[in-house]
């Protein structure tokens, strides 16, 4: 299963902040992602 927070694009030269995992993902969880932690 995938990653249901993923987002592909953006601006990959902006350094990634402490929340997130890499160029492709958000720094928020939305509902589905909070649903799959729990």
């Amino acid at each position: 299963m995938g990653d249901l927070n993923a987002r592909v694009g953006g601006n990959q030269q902006q350094p990634a902040s402490i929340n997130s995992v890499g160029p492709f993902t958000v720094d928020v969880e939305n509902e589905n992602g909070a649903r799959l932690v729990d």
